[in-house]
């Protein structure tokens, strides 16, 4: 009678032992996914801050080639309105006519500069916006992903307990016997 108890206590130690192997295995496996999605996500924001930053570089080139048509425009302007004052004697009907041209040539290559400008500070509002709400999400996940390890480490602990106390039973039976 003994023999069966001493057998089957061992037995039920060794199935505990399985049982507690098994939850350890588990518990590493979710926190290798989790600091794996960790990764993963840093990796994400880091190529999303790359082309953020591509884009912006891109941007900036092409501000920067307008600016100097720009330039280059008004170098044109200033050379025609010297020109202008030269003739204005013989033209100053057409000269005053260029100069409303020239002027309004101005007032558009400004407003085009100002609108510009105006997107591209609406751009980087928006990519900051953008990576507030990534980090906002990103945040979000990792509070349910430490939920659902809390919940689960819970029903851990619950199935060590509930070992733990069989091991009692089993001892206190085997104590019986003995």
């Amino acid at each position: 009678e003994f023999g069966k108890h001493k057998a089957a206590a061992l037995e039920k130690q060794e199935e505990m032992t399985k049982a507690c192997d098994d939850l350890q295995s588990k518990v590493e496996a979710l926190l290798t996914n989790l600091m794996a999605e960790e990764e993963a996500s840093a990796a994400s924001q880091k190529q999303l801050h790359e082309r953020q930053e591509e884009a912006l570089a891109q941007e900036q080139q092409r501000l920067a080639e307008e600016i100097k048509e720009i330039e280059a425009n008004l170098s044109e302007t200033a050379a025609t309105k010297d020109e202008v004052h030269a003739e204005f004697g013989k033209h100053k009907a057409a000269a005053l006519e260029k100069q409303e041209e020239m002027t309004k040539a101005c007032d558009d290559l400004q407003s085009k500069v100002e609108a510009l400008l105006t997107n591209l500070m609406a751009e980087e509002e928006a990519s900051a916006a953008s990576q507030k709400q990534l980090h906002e999400r990103q945040e979000e996940a990792l509070a349910q992903e430490q939920q659902r390890l809390a919940e689960e480490i819970k029903e851990i602990e619950a199935n060590l307990s509930e070992t733990a106390a069989t091991k009692d039973e089993v001892h206190a039976e085997f104590g019986k016997h003995k």
